[in-house]
């Protein structure tokens, strides 16, 4: 699966964050890639919200792991793992137990994990154009 996306406006996140819930039957990983302060958190925050979160959502980037409820969705993962040095301190703070579990469960800076993720992981690229565009690339994990 590829899938690619374009947007110019924060206001066109809820119909992405639509988009791309679509594309899936059921609880997913998704990985977020892009450079620091290409929308990461803030395309999470639009998915968290798709998915009917009570809460707005925010950075783990200090806590790693941000959980939160949603009465249709049950508990959806968010994890900020930019300050782990080692897979081993992933597998510490318990990530294995939420990318093999059966919810749904956002993760920047993935390339931390990348030996823990399987083949059905989802990978979203964001790029960030000087124009303030942002180019969206869907695909799933080789």
């Amino acid at each position: 699966m590829q899938k690619d996306f374009s947007i110019s406006r924060l206001e066109d996140l809820p119909d992405l964050a639509k988009s791309i819930i679509a594309l899936f039957e059921g609880p997913q990983i998704i990985c977020l890639n892009g450079q620091m302060g290409a929308g990461k958190t803030t395309l999470v925050k639009a998915l968290i919200a798709e998915l009917g979160a009570s809460d707005a959502g925010s950075s783990p980037t200090f806590a790693l792991i941000n959980a939160y409820e949603s009465e249709k969705n049950g508990v959806i993962y968010h994890l900020d793992l930019y300050r782990l040095n080692h897979v081993s301190e992933a597998l510490d703070i318990g990530v294995e137990d939420l990318i093999y579990g059966n919810q749904w469960c956002f993760i920047e800076w993935p390339d931390k994990i990348l030996e823990l993720l399987d083949k059905n992981t989802v990978f979203i690229d964001i790029e960030a154009h000087e124009n303030g565009t942002r180019s969206i690339k869907i695909k799933q994990h080789q």
